[in-house]
């Protein structure tokens, strides 16, 4: 699983999380991470909606588009009221900030 939030203290603790549950979790903070990372392959990325003060919509838009098309996109934020915006763009699943632990690995 590809974690993508530029907040490095909240990409370690999604990770933290995600491992202690048996997930093998891999941090992207940055998009030159993010571009090495994505050769791994990830089965599942789980992305924060503002990045960088850019939405995530480019990166799921982008994910979209390639090779990755198929793998499912959870987009999690702190920004009331747009689950249903994440929907629209693409997204198997929503999670909002702060997130309750057992809704996030499930």
């Amino acid at each position: 699983m590809l974690v993508f939030d530029d907040d490095p203290e909240v990409g370690r603790l999604v990770a933290e999380i995600l491992s202690s549950e048996g997930f093998e979790p891999l941090v992207a903070e940055t998009h030159h991470t993010l571009d090495a990372l994505l050769h791994e392959r990830p089965h599942m990325v789980l992305v924060d909606y503002v990045l960088n003060g850019r939405f995530g919509e480019d990166f799921i838009a982008r994910v979209r588009s390639g090779v990755f098309g198929h793998v499912p996109i959870v987009l999690c934020s702190a920004i009331n009221d747009i689950e249903q915006r994440a929907h629209e763009i693409g997204a198997k699943a929503f999670v909002s900030k702060p997130f309750d632990i057992d809704t996030l690995v499930n």
